[in-house]
């Protein structure tokens, strides 16, 4: 069969930045007239937009099971699953996305796996467009027993391309440093190798953004973090500090992240007994949260019963009863 009449494979797949080997594959069918079908390849159809924009209307409102069952009928309106089409491998990413929040990790894992596969095939093996379907990949290997191993393997992939590609100084090399990090340190404990890319990250986004950027707030936070948990209170302390100034700068008193902040750093001066310091940074999230949620809001309960905790181990256990009885009440109410 002559190459023009696959004319529309060769628009869908190489029509985006192709790789050598889309290009050695094209002069393949060129010199020998195979067709794309000859070789277990199909485009004859394109991916059923209509299946798409269905699925995508039915996720956003909370159908699940018909959002998933709409892009699988998306993939099989394709003459053939094994279609290698940018477009397939996103609704392949969709459904990645769907199992995800079920926690169906087994099957996120073989969606995300044919993403790759597909982008990897059009884009070439090293390119940025496979990266956030790698990302995700490398995700659902972690979640599963026995599999984060090859969680490692992938996100050491995804920054060696971004190094190479974006250079070892750029943003996206920062967040790929920080997301290694954290596979090797949960649920490994290897602080020692996980620290110095935890540092580079900073490293990198103080140089790019500034030392009183959001981003760098970030990276502030996953070090204390890190440090908090393997129990170096003191290390931890100052990342903390910083990150806290830095978002209550930003973003306001009453911002999720400062709250969030709030807590974990008076977590730490309570378990090192610094209660006043806790104490004060338990009454501003307190009056944070009730400013922000209101009075009757199970968060704003939980804050009261982390607080009423914390003057439980003060000895305050008369104050302690009296907000911990109107947390009870709260919760009573919600129920």
């Amino acid at each position: 069969m002559p190459l023009t009449s696959d004319k529309a494979a060769y628009t869908i797949c190489f029509g985006y930045r192709s790789s050598p080997y889309t290009f050695l594959l094209l002069q393949v069918i060129f010199l020998t007239g195979m067709s794309f079908g000859d070789i277990g390849l199909s485009w004859a159809h394109e991916l059923s937009s209509e299946y798409v924009s269905a699925g995508d209307a039915a996720n956003e409102a909370g159908r699940i099971t018909e959002a998933e069952m709409l892009y699988h009928k998306a993939i099989a309106s394709v003459e053939q699953q094994n279609s290698l089409d940018p477009k397939v491998a996103d609704v392949y990413s969709k459904l990645g996305r769907i199992y995800r929040t079920q926690k169906e990790y087994a099957k996120e894992k073989n969606a995300y796996k044919r993403a790759v596969y597909i982008l990897e095939w059009c884009f070439g093996p090293e390119s940025l467009e496979v990266i956030p379907a790698l990302n995700q990949l490398a995700s659902a290997y972690y979640h599963l027993d026995g599999e984060q191993p090859l969680s490692i393997a992938l996100y050491r992939q995804v920054l060696v391309i971004r190094e190479n590609l974006l250079g070892p100084n750029h943003p996206d090399v920062a967040e790929s440093l920080d997301t290694l990090g954290l596979a090797l340190d949960f649920p490994f404990a290897r602080l020692p190798q996980s620290l110095p890319l935890f540092e580079r990250a900073l490293a990198i986004r103080e140089k790019a953004f500034g030392p009183d950027d959001l981003a760098v707030a970030v990276s502030l936070n996953t070090l204390a973090f890190v440090y908090d948990l393997h129990g170096h209170y003191d290390k931890a302390e100052p990342y903390y500090l910083r990150a806290l100034s830095i978002r209550n700068k930003k973003l306001g008193s009453d911002a999720p992240e400062v709250i969030q902040t709030l807590y974990n750093l008076g977590v730490l001066y309570s378990l090192t007994r610094q209660y006043d310091k806790a104490e004060a940074l338990e009454k501003r999230r307190v009056a944070s949260l009730e400013r922000t949620l209101g009075s009757d809001h199970r968060d704003f309960a939980s804050a009261l019963q982390s607080y009423a905790s914390l003057l439980f181990h003060m000895g305050r256990e008369e104050e302690a009863s009296k907000i911990q009885a109107r947390a009870d009440q709260i919760m009573k109410i919600q129920r």
